[in-house]
C-alpha cells in the first residue's frame, strides 16, 4: 500500500497556543496512522514532532520583519502573497496529496501558495479565530464586541482604525478583503469549525451552510499525558488555602477584573497565572484595594497542571467571542470544574450542572452567585466522569475519522 501524503499549512510551526496545541495534536495523529506529513510554514523557529518534512518560509507579519531589505521588500510579498520559492511550488505542485489541512495561511506563507497544488486536491481549512469575518481576527474593538464588518461592511476596521494605526488598519482590510473574493477561498472543500458559534458566524458572513463542517479540536494521547502526569505534584491539599484559578492572557477583554471583584466580595483567594498587555495595571489594582489575590506570571505546564488539579474550580471569564478556549478543555482533563462566561463557544465546552456553570459575561454577580454554589454544592460529576467524558468528546481517533469521511 502506497503511503499517503498531507500537507500541514500554518502561520508558525511552534507553539503559539491553542492552534498549535490542535495542530500538533492532529499531525501527530496522522503521523501515528502512517501517513507521510509535510509541514509549510513561516518563521525560522520550529519544533519537531515526528518524522515530517518542513517548508519554512518568510513570514507575512510586520512584527517579524527586521532587515531593511525585508522592509522594503514586504508591500509586494503582501500583495503577492505567496512565499514560495520555484523548487519548492514544483514540489507542492508535483505531490499527490491525500489532502492538504490548512490552520492558518494570512501572515504565513501567504494564501497564493493554494494555486501551486493541484485542483483536484481536497483542502480542508480549520477555522481556529475570526480572520474571514473581521480583519482584526477577534471582532473586539475598545472594550466591546464588534460585528460591525458582518453586519454593515469591512470598511469599518478603517473607519475605526480598529489596529491603532491606519496604514495596518488599511492592510488588514485589504488582505481580508483579497482573501474572501479570491479564486483559492473558492478551493477550500470545507471550513472545519471548533464551535457551532464559529460555525454561525460564518454562516452569518456569508460562507456556504454547506462547506461549514463543526467538527470541534482534539488533543493527541501525549499531550494529554504531558498534562495529566501525575508524578509531579506541585503542592499537596493540606498545604495550602482554597483557591479558585484562572490562566490565560492578561488581557483587558479576557474578563479578570469581572472574577476579581466576584472572588473578593465572597472572600476567596484568587491565583492567576499568565502574562500579558494588562499585567501592570493588575499589579496596582490589587495592591491598592489589599486584595487576596496573587499574580504568579507564566508558569510551566505541569506547574499549571497542578495549580488546576488543587483548585475549586477554573473559571474562564472572558468577555469576547472565544472560539474554543483550551483553558476550559485542559481544566476539564484534569478533573477540574470549569465555570465559564456566556461568551462564543465557551458554554458548547460546559454541560451546566455537571462539569461546571455558566454565567453571564461581565456580571460579576452572577459569577459570584455560580462561584457560592461550586463551593457550596461542587457539581454533578464527580473527578473521574469529567475527565471520561472529555476524553472521550476530543479523542484524536474519533477526530481523525470525522476528518477522513470529509476527504
Amino acid at each position: 500500500m502506497t503511503t499517503k501524503n498531507i500537507l500541514v499549512i500554518a502561520w508558525q510551526w511552534n507553539n503559539t497556543g491553542g492552534d498549535w496545541s490542535y495542530a500538533k495534536s492532529i499531525t501527530s495523529t496522522y503521523i501515528e496512522k502512517g501517513f507521510r506529513v509535510t509541514v509549510l510554514s513561516s518563521g525560522n523557529s520550529h519544533e519537531e514532532i515526528g518524522q515530517i518534512k518542513t517548508i519554512r518560509t518568510k513570514s507575512l507579519l510586520k512584527r517579524d520583519i527586521n532587515s531593511f531589505k525585508d522592509k522594503l521588500r514586504f508591500p509586494w510579498s503582501f500583495l503577492r502573497q505567496n512565499q514560495l520559492s520555484s523548487d519548492e511550488e514544483k514540489y507542492l505542485f508535483n505531490t499527490e496529496w491525500y489532502f492538504v489541512h490548512i490552520h492558518s495561511i494570512i501572515g504565513g506563507p501567504g494564501f497564493k501558495v493554494i494555486q501551486k497544488i493541484k485542483s483536484n486536491t481536497p483542502i480542508l481549512y480549520t477555522l481556529h479565530d475570526y480572520h474571514l469575518s473581521c480583519p482584526t481576527t477577534n471582532h473586539f474593538r475598545d472594550g466591546e464586541n464588534c460585528m460591525e464588518c458582518i453586519d454593515e461592511s469591512p470598511l469599518n476596521s478603517i473607519k475605526n482604525n480598529c489596529r491603532g494605526n491606519i496604514v495596518e488598519s488599511t492592510a488588514a482590510y485589504l488582505l481580508n478583503k483579497l482573501f474572501i473574493n479570491s479564486n483559492e477561498i473558492k478551493r477550500i472543500k470545507y471550513f472545519l469549525c471548533p464551535s457551532e458559534f464559529m460555525n454561525k458566524t460564518m454562516i452569518k458572513m456569508g460562507i456556504s451552510k454547506q462547506k461549514l463542517k463543526t467538527i470541534g479540536l482534539c488533543l493527541d494521547k501525549n499531550s494529554i499525558k504531558e498534562l495529566t502526569d501525575e508524578d509531579n505534584i506541585f503542592f499537596e491539599k493540606k498545604k495550602y488555602r482554597p483557591f479558585v484559578f484562572y490562566a490565560g492572557r492578561l488581557e483587558s477583554y479576557k474578563g479578570i477584573k469581572t472574577l476579581i471583584e466576584a472572588c473578593s466580595k465572597i472572600g476567596i483567594r484568587l491565583l492567576i497565572a499568565g502574562d500579558g498587555s494588562f499585567k501592570n495595571y493588575l499589579t496596582k489594582y490589587i495592591k491598592n484595594h489589599k486584595l487576596d489575590v496573587k499574580l504568579l506570571g507564566k508558569i510551566p505546564k505541569k506547574e499549571l497542571a497542578n495549580y488546576i488539579r488543587n483548585s475549586i474550580c477554573v473559571v474562564v471569564p472572558s468577555e469576547w467571542h472565544e472560539n474554543f478556549p483550551f483553558a476550559v478543555t485542559e481544566s476539564l482533563f484534569l478533573g477540574t470544574p470549569v465555570i465559564g462566561s456566556s461568551m462564543g463557544g465557551i458554554p458548547e465546552l460546559i454541560k451546566n450542572g455537571y462539569n461546571g456553570y455558566i454565567f453571564e459575561a461581565r456580571n460579576a454577580i452572577d459569577l459570584r452567585k455560580k462561584l457560592t454554589l461550586i463551593m457550596k454544592k461542587g457539581v454533578f460529576w464527580k473527578k473521574r466522569e469529567i475527565m471520561n467524558d472529555i476524553r472521550q468528546r476530543f479523542d484524536c481517533n474519533n477526530h481523525l475519522n470525522k476528518i477522513l469521511d470529509l476527504v
